[in-house]
């Protein structure tokens, strides 16, 4: 088993066109000064159930995260995870080596002989369920390549979440052989991942290009209304028909969901590091008022946008908030 997982998971080599960047190019990056202040650590990670399987080490537990941070992986082994929660969604990860960032998803694998830094800056105290897989690495397998890791770290499989999601809801409750139902599990989404990797050469041709997902970011990020189907379509110069095919392929999610998740990514690190007005975020962001901000916040973050600024205000006080960067709540 473990050369079938060195040829599924390391035994492909592909292009990524623009996939890395198709997200986060507008997410707030990891300054000098940011990575002085909060550091860079291993995660807060609280394992609650931990079996040992055929080709690696699954772990049911949650992130407690007690304020802005930024995770620190090592790359001596590959993991793969999911986390049960849009919390992580549109986070920045860097690996400061490469001198590249790319995007991080709810299912995600950190190839091993790469060192990650997650940025969870914008985030405020929290708890986030999630599963992770930790393979045992294989003595002859391929580390992926920088133009490879794009697609890994964000992976839009529906097969490999699915495979994650029943693996964990077995760890949680194990009935009839669960042993041997968990290591079949995990063996279908290794597969399945596989898979996804192999096939996104195919992929690529199916997707916009990343001058096209700029000027769709242009368009979101702007100050006023969000743009329409048909003038993200025209700016990218295809049919409005198209243009949907063509952008579920690039980024796995409806267009809707992605133009609030990119805002709201924006309000979260703005409600982290700047002292303005709810109100003015939200319009800043683009929406048409508080209350439409608020209901997004909360549907992405599980909060209101206050809740989230008076919990980072919470850490700020205990960890000590350098001058001139004090919040307040408004």
């Amino acid at each position: 088993m473990r050369a079938t997982l060195n040829v599924l998971l390391f035994g492909t080599s592909r292009r990524v066109a623009g996939k890395q960047t198709a997200a986060y190019d507008g997410a707030m990056d990891i300054s000098q000064e940011i990575h002085d202040r909060f550091g860079a650590k291993s995660e807060d990670w609280y394992p609650t159930v931990c079996r040992d399987l055929s080709i690696g080490t699954v772990e049911l537990g949650e992130y407690r995260l007690h304020g802005p941070t930024i995770f620190r992986l090592d790359g001596l082994k590959s993991r793969l995870e999911i986390v049960m929660s849009d919390a992580f969604t549109f986070l920045k990860v860097c690996a400061p080596e490469e001198g590249a960032s790319y995007a991080r998803g709810r299912t995600a694998l950190f190839s091993r002989g790469f060192i990650f830094e997650v940025d969870g800056t914008s985030l405020g105290p929290m708890t986030v369920p999630a599963l992770r897989c930790t393979f045992r690495d294989p003595s002859s397998d391929r580390m992926l390549s920088r133009e490879e890791i794009g697609d890994a770290l964000d992976v839009r499989s529906p097969a490999v979440s699915h495979a994650l999601e029943r693996l964990a809801m077995e760890l949680r409750s194990p009935g009839f052989h669960s042993g041997l139902l968990a290591d079949s599990l995990l063996n279908t989404a290794t597969i399945e991942l596989g898979r996804y990797l192999r096939d996104s050469r195919s992929r690529q041709s199916a997707r916009l290009t990343a001058q096209q997902m700029e000027r769709v970011h242009r368009l979101i990020d702007a100050q006023s209304p969000l743009p329409t189907a048909a003038a993200l379509a025209a700016e990218c110069r295809v049919s409005r028909r198209h243009f949907f095919r063509l952008f579920r392929e690039t980024t796995g999610m409806s267009l809707a969901r992605y133009m609030m998740e990119r805002r709201i990514a924006r309000g979260r690190a703005m409600l982290s590091h700047d002292d303005l007005p709810t109100k003015q975020i939200a319009h800043l962001c683009g929406f048409p008022s508080v209350s439409a901000f608020n209901k997004a916040f909360r549907q992405i973050m599980g909060r209101t946008p206050r809740v989230f600024r008076q919990r980072v205000i919470s850490w700020r006080t205990v960890a000590g908030d350098p001058p001139g960067r004090s919040l307040t709540v408004r």
